[in-house]
C-alpha cells in the first residue's frame, strides 16, 4: 500500500478505506511509472552502447557505462551547455544514471514517494516537483562543477523527499493524531517517517563517496 501524507479529497476516509481508492485503475501513476520505463530504457541503450561490458570499478563503482557514452546520450557537460548551446543536456541527465547501483537505488526511492505524492496530488504536482528540482539540481552542478559531467534522477527525488518533508510538517497534528488515526495505529505513519528521513541521510552520505555529487547525485570526471 502507499503512504499518503498528503490532503486530498479521499482525507475523510480512514487510511486503509483511502489507500484502497487510490489503488484503483483511475489513480495509477502514470508519470512515476513512465519516468522508471524511460529511466530503464535509456540504461539499456546506455550499456548496448558500452558492448555490454562494466567498466571498471576504479573508473565507475556503479557498475555501469564509460563517461563518453552518458556524453553521447545527453549528460550534463557544462562545456557542451554554455559553448556549444546544448541546453537540452539540463533535462536529459535526469533520466540517464552512472550505473545499476545509482539505477536500483534511485529507483526504489522514486516509486516509493512518487508513486504517492501522484496519487494523492495527481500527475501535474508530481512531475512539476519533480522536474523543477532535476534541472535545478543539474544548473547547480553546472555551476560549481563545471569540469565534470553529471547524470541522475537524483535532484528530483530529493525535491518529492522535501515536498514530503514540507507535508508532514504542515499536517503533523493529523497524521500523529491518534484521535484521528485511532489508538494504536500510529506506529505505521511513524515508520514511513522515520524511513524517509533514513533515506535522506543515506542518499546525503552516498554524496560524499568518490564519483558523486551532492548538486545532483552522480559525476564522472569530464573526459575529451
Amino acid at each position: 500500500m502507499p503512504f499518503n501524507f498528503f490532503s486530498s479529497p479521499l482525507s475523510y476516509l480512514s487510511w486503509s478505506e483511502s489507500d484502497a481508492k487510490l489503488d484503483d485503475i483511475w489513480h495509477l501513476p502514470v508519470f512515476t511509472y513512465l519516468l522508471v520505463i524511460a529511466c530503464t530504457g535509456l540504461l539499456i541503450v546506455s550499456m548496448w552502447m558500452n558492448e555490454w561490458k562494466f567498466e571498471p570499478m576504479s573508473v565507475n563503482p556503479t557498475l555501469g557505462p564509460s563517461a563518453e557514452v552518458l556524453i553521447k546520450l545527453g549528460a550534463k557537460d557544462s562545456n557542451l551547455i554554455v559553448n556549444q548551446g546544448e541546453a537540452y543536456r539540463l533535462f536529459t541527465a535526469m533520466f540517464l544514471h552512472a550505473g545499476v547501483i545509482h539505477y536500483v537505488l534511485n529507483m526504489v526511492g522514486l516509486c516509493a514517494i512518487g508513486k504517492a505524492i501522484e496519487q494523492a496530488h495527481g500527475a501535474f504536482a508530481v512531475s512539476f516537483m519533480f522536474i523543477i528540482p532535476a534541472v535545478g539540481g543539474t544548473i547547480l552542478s553546472a555551476i560549481f562543477l563545471p569540469s565534470f559531467i553529471s547524470v541522475g534522477a537524483s535532484g528530483g527525488i530529493f525535491g518529492l523527499m522535501g515536498a514530503c518533508m514540507a507535508d508532514i510538517v504542515i499536517h503533523w497534528s493529523l497524521i500523529f493524531s491518534e484521535a484521528v488515526n485511532g489508538p494504536g495505529k500510529l506506529c505505521r505513519n511513524f515508520g514511513v517517517f522515520l524511513a524517509l528521513i533514513v533515506d535522506i541521510m543515506l542518499n546525503c552520505l552516498i554524496g560524499l563517496t568518490p564519483f558523486v555529487d551532492n548538486w545532483t547525485r552522480k559525476w564522472y570526471p569530464n573526459v575529451r
